[in-house]
Protein backbone atom coordinates (compact mmCIF):
# COMPACT_ATOMS: atom_id res chain seq x y z
CA UNK A 1 0.00 0.00 0.00
CA UNK A 2 1.00 3.63 -0.65
CA UNK A 3 0.05 6.26 1.71
CA UNK A 4 0.25 10.17 1.43
CA UNK A 5 2.58 11.58 3.27
CA UNK A 6 1.62 14.10 5.61
CA UNK A 7 1.86 17.20 5.22
CA UNK A 8 3.84 19.32 6.70
CA UNK A 9 3.33 23.40 7.94
CA UNK A 10 6.20 26.08 7.57
CA UNK A 11 7.50 25.73 10.76
CA UNK A 12 8.01 22.07 10.86
CA UNK A 13 9.56 21.90 7.93
CA UNK A 14 11.73 24.51 8.56
CA UNK A 15 12.69 22.42 11.19
CA UNK A 16 13.87 19.52 9.19
CA UNK A 17 16.07 21.35 7.02
CA UNK A 18 19.19 20.61 8.77
CA UNK A 19 18.18 16.86 8.97
CA UNK A 20 17.84 17.33 5.23
CA UNK A 21 21.35 18.62 4.41
CA UNK A 22 22.32 15.93 6.92
CA UNK A 23 20.95 13.35 5.30
CA UNK A 24 19.64 12.42 8.52
CA UNK A 25 15.78 12.09 7.59
CA UNK A 26 13.38 8.97 8.10
CA UNK A 27 12.24 8.40 4.00
CA UNK A 28 8.51 8.90 5.15
CA UNK A 29 9.80 12.67 6.68
CA UNK A 30 11.66 13.49 4.21
CA UNK A 31 8.79 12.58 1.53
CA UNK A 32 6.81 14.58 3.33
CA UNK A 33 9.02 18.02 3.78
CA UNK A 34 10.26 17.16 -0.16
CA UNK A 35 6.06 17.56 -0.84
CA UNK A 36 6.05 20.47 1.01
CA UNK A 37 9.07 22.38 -0.72
CA UNK A 38 7.38 21.40 -4.20
CA UNK A 39 4.20 23.01 -3.00
CA UNK A 40 6.45 26.53 -1.02
CA UNK A 41 7.98 28.36 -2.59
CA UNK A 42 9.14 29.99 0.13
CA UNK A 43 10.04 27.15 2.11
CA UNK A 44 12.23 26.02 -0.97
CA UNK A 45 14.03 29.79 -0.79
CA UNK A 46 14.32 29.28 2.94
CA UNK A 47 16.52 25.96 2.23
CA UNK A 48 18.68 27.18 -0.42
CA UNK A 49 19.36 29.67 1.94
CA UNK A 50 19.92 26.93 4.59
CA UNK A 51 21.96 24.75 2.65
CA UNK A 52 24.36 27.83 1.04
CA UNK A 53 24.98 29.03 5.03
CA UNK A 54 25.75 25.30 5.66
CA UNK A 55 27.94 24.96 2.95
CA UNK A 56 30.05 28.42 3.49
CA UNK A 57 30.62 27.18 7.57
CA UNK A 58 31.48 24.36 6.25
CA UNK A 59 34.33 25.69 3.67
CA UNK A 60 35.85 27.52 7.06
CA UNK A 61 39.04 26.82 8.09
CA UNK A 62 38.83 25.66 11.63
CA UNK A 63 40.69 27.56 13.79
CA UNK A 64 42.60 27.14 17.45
CA UNK A 65 42.92 28.70 19.93
CA UNK A 66 46.29 29.42 21.31
CA UNK A 67 47.30 27.24 23.78
CA UNK A 68 47.87 29.75 26.41
CA UNK A 69 44.06 30.61 26.59
CA UNK A 70 43.11 27.34 26.45
CA UNK A 71 45.13 26.91 29.95
CA UNK A 72 43.58 30.15 30.93
CA UNK A 73 40.15 28.59 30.49
CA UNK A 74 40.57 25.38 32.02
CA UNK A 75 42.00 27.04 34.85
CA UNK A 76 38.90 29.28 35.81
CA UNK A 77 36.72 26.30 35.47
CA UNK A 78 38.60 24.48 37.46
CA UNK A 79 38.90 27.39 39.90
CA UNK A 80 34.81 27.69 39.35
CA UNK A 81 33.61 24.05 40.00
CA UNK A 82 35.89 24.29 42.86
CA UNK A 83 33.89 26.78 44.11
CA UNK A 84 30.36 25.65 43.10
CA UNK A 85 31.00 22.51 44.90
CA UNK A 86 31.97 24.06 48.21
CA UNK A 87 35.59 23.12 48.48
CA UNK A 88 37.06 26.40 48.16
CA UNK A 89 38.84 26.95 51.61
CA UNK A 90 38.05 23.58 52.90
CA UNK A 91 34.37 24.81 53.64
CA UNK A 92 31.62 22.46 52.17
CA UNK A 93 28.35 24.17 51.39
CA UNK A 94 29.55 27.67 52.35
CA UNK A 95 28.01 29.13 49.41
CA UNK A 96 24.22 28.10 50.46
CA UNK A 97 22.11 30.25 51.90
CA UNK A 98 18.89 29.26 53.11
CA UNK A 99 16.60 31.64 54.91
CA UNK A 100 15.47 30.73 58.29
CA UNK A 101 11.52 29.96 57.63
CA UNK A 102 12.65 27.22 55.20
CA UNK A 103 15.85 26.17 57.40
CA UNK A 104 14.13 25.11 60.87
CA UNK A 105 11.12 23.18 59.13
CA UNK A 106 14.09 21.20 56.84
CA UNK A 107 16.40 20.52 60.30
CA UNK A 108 13.67 19.46 62.00
CA UNK A 109 12.35 16.84 59.22
CA UNK A 110 15.83 15.58 59.17
CA UNK A 111 15.74 14.76 62.75
CA UNK A 112 12.52 13.61 62.75
CA UNK A 113 13.46 11.06 60.23
CA UNK A 114 16.86 10.09 61.61
CA UNK A 115 14.19 9.40 64.71
CA UNK A 116 12.26 7.22 62.90
CA UNK A 117 15.60 5.36 61.24
CA UNK A 118 16.94 4.46 64.99
CA UNK A 119 13.36 3.62 65.81
CA UNK A 120 13.30 0.94 63.17
CA UNK A 121 16.36 -0.32 63.32
CA UNK A 122 16.19 -1.56 66.84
Amino acid sequence: MNFAAPSLDHDRAQALFGQLVDEQLAPAEEQALRSHLDACADCQHELERYARTVTLVRSLERERAPAELAAQVMKRVRRRRRHLFGLQGGRFFEHVSMPAEVAVPVVLVAIAAAALIVLLLQ
